[in-house]
């Protein structure tokens, strides 16, 4: 069950889901959103300087008051669709209600065609994003054609120091070992050597590997296809678990700039896999 409201508009308590009404589930609602706005650098930054987050306001008498952003709130099993006040109906009898979820979505997926920030990989954006179910088809979507765009440019290669016992010595030879543990132990054949290979399975690709595998579940039938796709083109990467702070430590070079906006993805999906990404 949903409910539709535009931007500054005030829900009356009466109004409100069954879950949502009693004083206690407000006040969880309001830490839930606390929590949302303290992490929302994850996904952008727009320098408020507010603390308190800024996403409803809590009224007297249990009444919400929706307020500058629009989007989707999932909270106790229940969704509230806040609409930007663009979708004001022309006529005062018509009701916030007749708006539907498409019609956000479709006019979302316009404003990206336009948005200058990241370079989508698409032909035509709007195409591929419009049969978008919800916010999170539609992030899903944006992510796996980037991700396959990048990769069907060439996959990431980077060096990566390997250590190992050698039969010839390369890279670094470490020669404390070889004194202290080779040759007691008779491996006069045998050096510990620390070296760098260009490879692909490197910390980039096991974020996108993971961050897919991840999504396998929640991505439309469409999607999954892709998704798998890019599971096998990255057979030879290491599946490991990967946290948000993973992205953080990646640094790239100039001629791979396009996998910021895929490591800010992967690091918005990996903060929300604990909540069913519903938040």
């Amino acid at each position: 069950m949903s409910i539709n409201r535009l931007e500054h508009t005030v829900i009356k308590n009466d109004h409100l889901f069954q879950a949502w009404k009693r004083e206690e589930s407000l006040a969880e609602l309001e830490s839930f959103l606390q929590f949302n706005w303290e992490q929302r650098s994850i996904f952008y930054e727009d320098r408020n300087p507010n603390t308190k987050q800024q996403f409803i306001k809590f009224l007297s008498h249990g009444d919400i008051k929706t307020h500058n952003y629009v989007g989707t709130i999932t909270f106790n099993g229940e969704k509230l669709n806040i609409f930007p006040k663009v979708f004001r109906p022309l006529s005062v009898q018509c009701s916030d209600e007749n708006l539907s979820l498409k019609h956000l979505m479709d006019n979302i997926v316009q404003w990206l065609e336009y948005c200058n920030r990241i370079s989508y990989p698409f032909i035509n954006i709007f195409g591929e994003l419009s049969d978008s179910k919800d916010f999170l088809d539609l992030f899903i979507t944006l992510y796996i054609n980037m991700v396959l765009d990048a990769i069907d440019r060439g996959i990431y290669y980077q060096y990566e120091e390997e250590t190992e016992d050698c039969k010839c010595i390369k890279g670094k030879f470490d020669v404390k070992d070889y004194f202290i543990s080779k040759i007691p132990g008779g491996e006069y054949d045998r050096f510990s050597c620390t070296y760098s290979n260009f490879q692909a399975d490197n910390m980039v690709n096991r974020i996108i590997k993971y961050t897919c595998m991840l999504l396998l579940n929640a991505a439309s039938d469409k999607n999954s296809l892709k998704i798998r796709k890019i599971i096998n083109k990255l057979d030879e990467v290491t599946f490991v678990r990967c946290v948000p702070q993973d992205c953080d430590n990646i640094r790239l070079s100039k001629m791979h700039r396009k996998y910021y906006s895929i490591l800010n993805l992967s690091k918005m999906f990996l903060s929300n896999k604990t909540s069913t990404f519903d938040a």
